[in-house]
């Protein structure tokens, strides 16, 4: 058998199976190359949570039952001594020194991608904690020695190398898959929602982790003065620890009647496809899943102007509206704005286009065929 990267396959490192835009789009990624023929594992820690039933049978699901990542260390080296896959791509900070480190325990010599999918300054101002700068210090040395490092925004690449002093030439940005023939498939399915459709009431819907990154406070202290100007109702979907300030701060302004929080929905789309406009308030991001999610179901958008990924996604507000981080009456005038406009879906949708999962795999599969052309590799490995 010749020593090809089809023939050794492709392992792909994943914490979890939890709900996250890191997570979906790194099963699209796996999809996109098993439908390119390539074997690949998808080796995770834990291989329970609500994204687990989304992986297709093709790929093969190793769960390590290993846990947080400190304790994935020995697991995945073994995994890596057994396996010898062609490639490794680990995805996330928390993981991405770890799979470095198990490589070297097994001393499997095959090529190594981490892709970090954080604004990396921004995640370590906001946890301080021992074992997260620990992370960070194992990663910025398993970043100076991976053959390549994945960022996933032009922006967050430019953080990453002054944050982890990673040499620029040692990292390729490469946005995510997301737009997905399931995506429309959901899109299209029946939505419980909290409120009569076609009653001319417009809907702003935001989704994701209820934490202070996403600064869903702000969106409600804009939506309030929003709701002084005209009739509107808001969807927060999702969940987190600041779920009780923000019921809170919902009776604080006495918006009970107009914001739903029902909490995590595996289906978000069919609601989002239901909604007038998408609101993105958050105080950092990378390359935000959602926002790319709503251009492909031509849903308008505002978001705030935060480091990094919105402008970058709305190509400086041409296919959506800027605010600045933090501003809450021009996040009021941005959403007002926006529901008094028309706006061209056709357009939303052809810029989502740009980000569905052949093209970006094709450039994974690019970078990965780089790699290999390298003379440690070269004679030991093969693309096809």
């Amino acid at each position: 058998m010749t020593n090809t990267l089809r023939n050794r396959g492709i392992s792909i490192v994943l914490g979890c199976f939890q709900a996250g835009g890191m997570e979906r789009v790194t099963i699209n990624l796996a999809h996109g190359l098993l439908d390119a023929g390539y074997a690949v594992d998808l080796v995770v820690g834990d291989g329970s949570g609500p994204m687990r039933e989304e992986v297709e049978p093709g790929v093969k699901v190793v769960d390590l039952r290993s846990g947080r990542a400190p304790t994935t260390l020995m697991p995945l080296a073994r995994y890596f001594r057994e396996r010898r896959p062609g490639m490794i791509l680990s995805v996330g900070r928390s993981l991405n020194g770890i799979a470095f480190l198990a490589r070297r325990v097994a001393r499997h010599g095959g090529p190594l991608v981490l892709a970090e999918h954080t604004t990396v300054s921004a995640a370590l101002r906001q946890d301080r904690s021992r074992q997260h700068q620990w992370g960070a210090w194992l990663a910025r040395r398993a970043y100076r020695r991976a053959d390549t490092v994945v960022s996933v925004s032009h922006g967050a690449a430019r953080d990453l190398i002054a944050t982890l002093d990673v040499p620029a030439g040692n990292v390729r940005v490469l946005y995510n898959p997301v737009v997905t023939e399931r995506l429309t498939r959901l899109a299209a399915e029946p939505a419980e929602m909290p409120w009569p459709e076609g009653d001319g009431i417009p809907l702003l819907i935001a989704l994701g982790r209820f934490g202070s990154e996403k600064n869903f406070d702000g969106l409600l202290d804009a939506f309030a003065a929003v709701r002084r100007e005209r009739p509107a109702r808001l969807l927060l979907l999702g969940d987190g620890p600041q779920r009780p300030a923000l019921e809170q701060k919902v009776r604080h302004h006495g918006l009970e009647a107009d914001v739903a929080m029902p909490g995590f929905r595996p289906n978000p789309y069919a609601a989002m496809t239901r909604s007038d406009l998408l609101v993105l308030p958050s105080r950092h991001e990378a390359l935000p899943t959602v926002l790319i999610e709503a251009l492909g179901l031509g849903l308008p958008i505002v978001a705030t102007d935060c480091p990094n990924g919105p402008r970058e996604i709305l190509d400086n507000g041409r296919y959506g509206r800027l605010a600045p981080v933090g501003d809450t009456a021009a996040l009021t005038r941005a959403i007002l704005q926006s529901l008094d406009e028309t706006v061209d879906r056709h357009a939303l949708r052809a810029r989502g286009q740009e980000f569905t999962t052949e093209p970006r795999t094709r450039e994974y599969i690019a970078l990965f065929e780089e790699i290999l052309q390298r003379p440690r590799y070269r004679g030991r490995f093969a693309l096809s």
